[in-house]
């Protein structure tokens, strides 16, 4: 969102977002995801990108499924934080609201609607926040290790017209393995 803002390309002065607080989160999307999660329990089997998308479809009417083609390379620039500074104790779960502000490199942040924004400086000082990452046109793809237990563990359970899919899945061994991503992000 820094790198959004500040770009010289854009006119916006800043971007807002609000995070729905605990017991508070019912909204109109709820709603289609239940009828989502519905379809998915009666299908007798997703195998692959295909079926899921069928079954978002039968959901419910004018829902549009939009494929993305392409995608931006965002580097990883946050600065590690030191015992008793503020992005040591910064934890993201507890923030209701977060603004960005063109000019800054900082993020702004309120814990409770009802407070005034707290700014923290959160980037590496090298980090250039008027570029914007690169588009990336070729698919994000999953190492090929990944790629191979799929394929030996299993495609073979699968009915035969359900294997194309995971044979075509392209591979890039520098991707981050999303399923974990949580995981190392704790280590860090």
């Amino acid at each position: 969102m820094v790198m959004i803002v500040n770009n010289e390309s854009n006119e916006v002065e800043s971007i807002t977002i609000n995070y729905l607080t605990k017991g508070h989160t019912h909204m109109a999307a709820d709603a289609v995801h239940a009828n989502i999660e519905r379809k998915i329990k009666r299908q007798r089997g997703i195998y692959d990108f295909s079926d899921l998308k069928d079954c978002v479809l039968r959901a419910r009417k004018c829902i549009k499924i939009v494929e993305i083609q392409q995608r931006h390379e965002w580097p990883k620039k946050k600065r590690a934080g030191r015992a008793g500074e503020p992005l040591k104790d910064f934890q993201l779960k507890a923030v209701v609201q977060v603004k960005f502000v063109k000019g800054s490199r900082n993020i702004l942040y309120k814990t409770r609607y009802d407070e005034q924004f707290q700014e923290l400086d959160f980037l590496a000082k090298k980090f250039d926040i008027q570029s914007i990452a690169p588009v990336v046109k070729e698919p994000r793809g999953v190492k090929s290790v990944k790629k191979n237990d799929i394929i030996n563990k299993l495609v073979p359970m699968m009915p035969e017209s359900r294997r194309a899919f995971w044979h075509h899945l392209p591979t890039n061994d520098k991707s981050v393995d999303l399923s974990f991503m949580g995981q190392m992000e704790q280590n860090e």
